[in-house]
């Protein structure tokens, strides 16, 4: 069985995670240091990134374990924030993305679909 990261937010705005079969409470801080912290020491984690914008987490984490395979699914498409600014020019993040992350290959792999049209792209167990 391969080691598998789960990042969550709750309600509240905190962020946990599950690493193995070691869970992790909120709070765990956003930028992604306590994310590190969980991937760094298992043998070969594969992590699915939920929206993973212009990939600062993503790198973290890469940048983390060297075995580490990353799944990231974003659609990148525009869009009117939470707030009601309307976030525009995704086709420029997705080609910057693409480019950033071009050199790790294979640990590498991106979704442009939103969460629920990538899921037919995953096996039922891959990440058991």
């Amino acid at each position: 069985m391969q080691d598998f990261t789960f990042v969550y937010r709750t309600d509240d705005g905190a962020f946990g995670a599950v690493a193995g079969d070691r869970k992790y409470s909120p709070p765990i801080e956003p930028s992604g240091r306590g994310l590190g912290e969980m991937v760094e020491n298992l043998e070969n984690p594969v992590v699915l990134e939920i929206g993973c914008d212009s990939g600062e987490t993503t790198q973290f984490l890469l940048e983390s374990n060297p075995n580490l395979t990353i799944h990231c699914v974003d659609p990148y498409i525009d869009f009117q924030d939470w707030n009601g600014s309307f976030v525009s020019n995704r086709d420029r993040v997705y080609e910057s993305v693409l480019s950033r992350f071009a050199p790790y290959g294979e640990r590498f792999n991106t979704y442009r679909k939103t969460s629920n049209e990538a899921l037919s792209d995953f096996q039922d167990d891959q990440f058991d």
